[in-house]
């Protein structure tokens, strides 16, 4: 279901290798993650934007997904909040954990109008070059 191909696992390992630093980078707002997870259900027959956009992810590396500690724990609560499985909540978070770039947001900057999404803003712009916020 929401799960690395094998192929993918090949990109990533070959991405690390270098060409990673040419890939775009962006944070990826949970309103994103959640439509998109939404998406992968079974039966789905019409196409969501954001389940294809997580699907290109998945399956071809297509950009570098930049998060911090305080993201993927909204993620987390999110995702569960919005009754998502427990297991497929954890899946999702471990995936993030494994094929994600981490960045340690040293200081939040207040420049959200939205102050739940200051800790988007931080880790787009404290992360590293040419990533954005999606």
């Amino acid at each position: 279901q929401f799960e690395v191909s094998a192929r993918r696992k090949r990109i990533c390992r070959r991405l690390r290798l270098g060409r990673r630093e040419k890939q775009p980078r962006g944070v990826i707002d949970t309103s994103v993650l959640v439509a998109g997870v939404g998406g992968f259900k079974p039966g789905q027959t019409a196409e969501h934007p954001s389940a294809s956009f997580l699907r290109a992810w998945l399956d071809h590396g297509t950009f570098v997904w930049l998060v911090a500690g305080e993201i993927l724990s909204e993620y987390k609560a999110v995702l569960t909040r919005q009754g998502v499985r427990r297991p497929l909540v954890g899946e999702i978070i471990h995936l993030l954990r494994e094929e994600a770039e981490f960045v340690d947001v040293r200081e939040e900057s207040d420049v959200s109008p939205d102050p739940n999404d200051n800790a988007f803003c931080s880790c787009a712009e404290q992360g590293p070059q040419r990533s954005s916020s999606l």
